[in-house]
């Protein structure tokens, strides 16, 4: 696994979410305890929420595991001088996406430093495939990206003012 770009607020929003996760951890375990002694008999026999309690304490550690090593791979980044040349940290920019000769897709983007981007503002990552296609590029460029052995085209149309709306 390659490391993991994030800028400061992503930084600490990897650890926020990582601190949440433990603390859930503790939370799913001592809900476990309680309905394992609350059940008549040996305690899990035929118990479904206790089953349950342990499923999801199995998906808690599991993600622990795996942010645990992502831990190691986090490299904050600096926001690059803003140019209205290039595709910097945090810009809003009109992209024209071609998955085939006959779909292509106008989206606005933003690229963002964060560990988990928020859907519902278009946000793509660092390290997500067009993030990691964009960044950097200058206004105007095409570039690709692959995506399950697809390679998609990408053309950097316009970074766009930030009152206009997608």
């Amino acid at each position: 696994m390659k490391e993991l770009l994030v800028d400061k607020n992503g930084y600490e929003q990897f650890f926020e979410e990582f601190d949440k996760l433990k603390m859930s951890l503790t939370s799913n375990a001592a809900h476990g305890s309680e309905v394992y002694a609350d059940a008549v008999g040996d305690g899990w026999h035929d118990n479904f929420a206790y089953e349950e309690a342990m499923r999801q304490e199995k998906m808690i550690q599991t993600k622990i595991m795996e942010m645990t090593k992502q831990k190691d791979l986090l490299k904050v980044i600096d926001a690059v001088p803003y140019s209205d040349d290039y595709v910097c940290l945090d810009d809003k920019i009109e992209v024209a996406i071609k998955y085939s000769e006959d779909d292509e897709d106008i989206e606005i983007i933003k690229l963002t430093g964060k560990f988990r981007p928020d859907d519902d503002l278009n946000e793509v990552t660092l390290n997500s495939p067009i993030g990691k296609a964009i960044y950097k590029q200058a206004i105007g460029s095409n570039v690709i990206y692959e995506v399950n052995n697809k390679k998609i085209e990408v053309k950097i149309l316009r970074k766009v003012n930030y009152y206009e709306t997608s």
